[in-house]
């Protein structure tokens, strides 16, 4: 009798563990990792469609609807791992765009860029500032647009674009 209740005890403990150790559901699966639990990694590779409306200092009032793709290789090191750009985190990012258009003139603008940039976020905020020609079909309407890409405290990026200096 002594075997038969330690083998029934036995049977109930194994019973026990194991419905205490359920699989994971569908929706354990989906939830997002902890972020602050180690260092990150961020990678992409995308291609995305473009549509920007330019005023052109040379011709002022006369707006440039532009439309192509942009290619961008990202490579993001979130060192503290909170899921934001932060200081000391490490930033690489390879850009291509090809954009073109015609003003409300008639007039044919292509807009071709290569950007390539790569560095530590030293500061919060931090800023960067990268300059772009624009290229008319007459090369007389020829003018630099300047982005400024800044990541604040928060790890939240705004991008700002200035078209002001005409070049011929």
């Amino acid at each position: 009798m002594a075997k038969s209740s330690f083998a029934a005890l036995a049977a109930v403990s194994v019973v026990f563990v194991l419905a205490c150790e359920q699989a994971p559901t569908s929706a354990d699966l989906l939830k997002p990792p902890d972020l602050r639990a180690a260092v990150m990694m961020v990678n992409d590779n995308i291609r995305l469609p473009v549509t920007r409306t330019l005023n052109n200092p040379c011709k002022p009032g006369v707006p440039i609807d532009l439309t192509g793709t942009q290619h961008r290789i990202r490579q993001i090191r979130d060192t503290d791992g909170s899921g934001n750009i932060s200081p000391g985190d490490h930033i690489k990012v390879h850009r291509e765009e090809a954009l073109k258009g015609t003003d409300s003139e008639g007039v044919r603008y292509t807009a071709t860029d290569v950007l390539n940039f790569e560095g530590r976020v030293q500061s919060s905020p931090f800023t960067n500032s990268h300059v772009q020609r624009v290229i008319s079909s007459t090369g007389v309407d020829n003018f630099l647009v300047r982005t400024d890409l800044t990541i604040n405290s928060n790890g939240v990026v705004t991008v700002d674009l200035h078209s002001d200096k005409c070049v011929g």
